[in-house]
This record gives structure tokens, C-alpha cells and sequence, in this order.
């Protein structure tokens, strides 16, 4: 029997406490208050708003929440907007970060150096040489903090260095409970499954442990010999965006046990992926060789579970349409308490046409449920046999038929 192939979208983490994308931004935000962070707050609260309006323009709700990698992506931009190759077709920025940088205060470096100067002659005129350090300090300081604007906020690097670090902090909060993946981990060792994640956290791994599993992430011999390759008599854990206990350079990657024991340095290095669609097809570090390893996998196997998922990854969908082109007889297993488009690009090629007739290459089955409520289901259809009868309509079978349970 063929390697079963497991991916998990932020859905799969959401039973457990952890926030998916859209509720990272309020997560983030409420972090933010914190004085530590200065004026980022208003930056973050303001390129919001910004996108809601954009959302209003192109017919959506002004309610409808931001996702976090649209407001990083949004952000990074802005921040970097001076060595951005379209900034010489710009006619204007939008000047919210001139309004929330320290402005030099005039009125008080003036005071410092009058004082000082005033210091220093009545002290001449007791035929002394003095001048009052602490006034010019004051004068100083005036000019650091315009300099200095608040916490290096138009310094982008640092800038996403400090919300990897948000991310991080946020991810290695301590789950409400993770039974529920209890029974996908043992039935994954068993199978010697491979599970491919977009997740950061350590969800997985944390069961593996409860549940006396091992797994590899394949990065053994990456930071020697940029090499990345899977032990066979475990779970294959293809974390294809990285993770909140990996850091160091993207060639040379050091993995950590648990993330509580990460210091800032580390959390601020974590190698990630994070962001919109344009850096999710990262050419250094090891994304491009994990990405080839879970497709490499998923052409081998004809069974497919998607817990999670909203397929709204433009990379991770090419990778689903070329599997379901390629089909025969395979079985899609998708956990999701939403609405799945099925009329995406992805499920067009799940039947194929013979003596006039379509014929199904590919048993779709939609369980809309959580993944809590969802994944002991899910591992039964899959276990099932692949199941070529459906309704035909007028001796042809429907473009695309799911099986749905609810």
C-alpha cells in the first residue's frame, strides 16, 4: 500500500487555541499595545484600516478581518518603500510615518544649549571653567530621539525581525489541548504517512511525544551538505514554512526541542516563511527542497487527506492540480467545517473523458466538520476502497460530484 499523504492548514491548529490567519492580526495588534513596541501599534492599526477600505473598494465588507500576511506584506513595503523599483512612478507616499516618528523639538534643544551657554558664563565669572554636561544632554537628546525615531520603526529589517518574533511568542503559547490529534499521529506512524504542514506551531510534534512517535523534518544533513532527506521508519514531517523551533541562517539551521527555550536572538531568527504569495517561494534555505519532497511524495501516493486548508495558496494549489491531473483511481479527503470552491483549477481534472462518457479519476470526499470532529472520519473514508459509482445524469456523471458529510 502506497504512503498516505497528510497536509494541514491552519484549520487543523484552530481546536487546539491557536488563531488561523485572520485572528493572528487582532492577536498581533492587542501585542502591539505593549510599550515596548512605541508607535508600531499605530502603523500596524493604520495599514489596517487601509486594507479594509481597499476591501470596501473592490465590493467587500468593512468588517470582514485582515489577514496577518496581507498587513506584514503591507507594512514591509511601506517601510521600504525608498528602494522599491515602482517609488520613481510614486508622486507621493502616504506620510502616516512622518507623523508618527519623534519630531526634533526644537524648543527644547534651544533651552539646553541657552542654559548650558548661561551656566558656563556665570561660572567664567567667578573664574571658573564649567560647562553643565546635564544641559547639553538635554540639548542632545533632543536631536537622538528625532534621530533614533522611535524603535528604528523605518528600518525594515528590524521591523520584521520583531513581528517574526511576535509570531513566535504567540505560536509557543501552551495549547488548550491536542488530544484530538492523537489518533491522526498514531494512524500516520502506522502508515508511515507523510505530513506535510503550513503550520509554524508544534502541535504534531507535541502528540508524536504523547504518543511515543518519532518524526523528521529531513534536515539532518541540511546545514552540511544542504541536503535534505527523510528516515524512512518514521513520520515524515515537511514543514513547509518553517517552524517556531528552527533558527539560525537559512544555511545553517539549528532545530530546538521545544520553543519556550528560545531566546529572543533565536525567536527574531526563526527560519520562516511569512508573508504574502511573493516570498512563499523562498530560493534559499531549505523551502524549495521540502516543497520538492512533499511532491515527490504526493505523486507516489493516491491518497490524500487536506485538514484545514483554504486552499487560497497559489504554490500549494499547482501542487494539488498536477497531483489530481495525474490521477487514476485516488481518494481526496478534505476536513473543513466551511464552504470548499470546488469550482477552483485544482478539482477540474478529478474524471476523464472515455466513449463519451466522464469518468470519475478522483474520490473527492468534503467532511465539514473541525478537525476535531473531523479527523476520525476523515481516516475512515481514507482507509475505505476508492469508489467508482456515482449518479450519472443523462449517461454522463456530473462536472464535479463530491461526496459531502456533515
Amino acid at each position: 500500500m502506497n504512503r498516505p499523504v497528510i497536509l494541514l492548514g491552519a484549520g487543523a491548529s484552530m481546536d487546539a487555541g491557536l488563531p488561523d490567519a485572520l485572528g493572528l492580526t487582532e492577536v498581533v495588534y492587542d501585542e502591539l499595545h505593549k510599550p515596548e513596541y512605541g508607535s508600531q501599534r499605530i502603523l500596524f492599526g493604520y495599514v489596517i484600516s487601509k486594507l479594509q477600505a481597499r476591501q470596501v473598494l473592490s465590493g467587500g465588507s468593512p468588517f470582514n478581518k485582515v489577514n496577518i500576511e496581507d498587513a506584514y506584506d503591507a507594512i514591509l513595503r511601506l517601510l521600504s518603500r525608498n528602494s522599491d523599483p515602482l517609488s520613481e512612478f510614486v508622486y507621493s507616499w502616504d506620510p502616516i510615518l512622518d507623523h508618527i516618528k519623534p519630531k526634533f523639538n526644537e524648543k527644547k534643544f534651544m533651552k539646553g544649549i541657552i542654559e548650558a551657554i548661561q551656566d558656563q558664563s556665570r561660572n567664567r565669572s567667578h573664574g571658573l571653567v564649567h560647562v553643565n554636561q546635564h544641559r547639553l544632554h538635554e540639548a542632545a537628546k533632543s536631536i537622538s530621539e528625532a534621530v533614533n525615531s522611535d524603535k528604528n520603526i523605518d528600518d525594515s529589517s528590524q521591523t520584521a525581525a520583531m513581528y517574526i518574533d511576535i509570531l513566535v511568542k504567540i505560536l509557543s503559547n501552551p495549547p488548550h489541548s491536542i488530544k484530538y490529534l492523537d489518533k491522526l499521529v498514531s494512524w500516520s506512524d502506522r502508515r508511515n504517512a507523510i505530513v506535510g504542514t503550513l503550520n509554524y506551531d508544534m502541535l504534531v510534534e507535541n502528540s508524536c511525544v504523547s504518543n511515543n512517535c518519532t518524526w523528521d523534518y529531513g534536515l539532518d544533513e541540511w546545514s552540511s551538505r544542504q541536503f535534505v532527506g527523510f528516515k524512512k521508519q518514521s513520520i515524515n514531517l515537511i514543514k513547509l514554512h518553517g517552524s517556531i523551533n528552527w533558527s539560525g541562517t537559512l544555511d545553517d539551521i539549528i532545530v530546538h526541542d521545544t520553543p519556550p527555550e528560545i531566546s529572543k536572538w533565536h525567536r527574531s531568527n526563526a527560519s520562516m516563511i511569512f508573508g504574502g504569495q511573493d516570498g512563499k517561494l523562498r530560493v534559499d534555505g531549505p523551502f524549495l527542497n521540502l516543497r520538492y519532497e512533499f511532491e515527490k511524495s504526493l505523486n507516489k501516493s493516491n491518497r490524500l487527506i487536506i485538514i484545514g486548508y483554504s486552499f487560497s495558496d497559489a504554490h500549494i494549489n499547482s501542487i494539488l492540480r498536477r497531483w489530481v491531473a495525474s490521477r487514476n483511481k485516488a481518494k481526496m479527503i478534505i476536513v473543513n467545517p466551511g464552504a470548499v470552491d470546488f469550482g477552483l483549477d485544482v478539482f477540474q481534472q478529478s474524471y476523464t473523458n472515455k466513449e463519451n462518457e466522464r469518468l470519475k479519476t478522483v474520490d473527492i470526499t468534503h467532511i465539514k466538520r473541525t478537525a476535531a470532529h473531523g479527523i476520525d472520519k476523515a481516516l475512515e473514508v481514507s482507509d475505505s476502497r476508492f469508489n467508482p459509482n456515482y449518479e450519472h445524469k443523462n449517461g454522463f456523471l456530473p462536472h464535479i460530484l463530491v461526496t459531502r458529510i456533515e
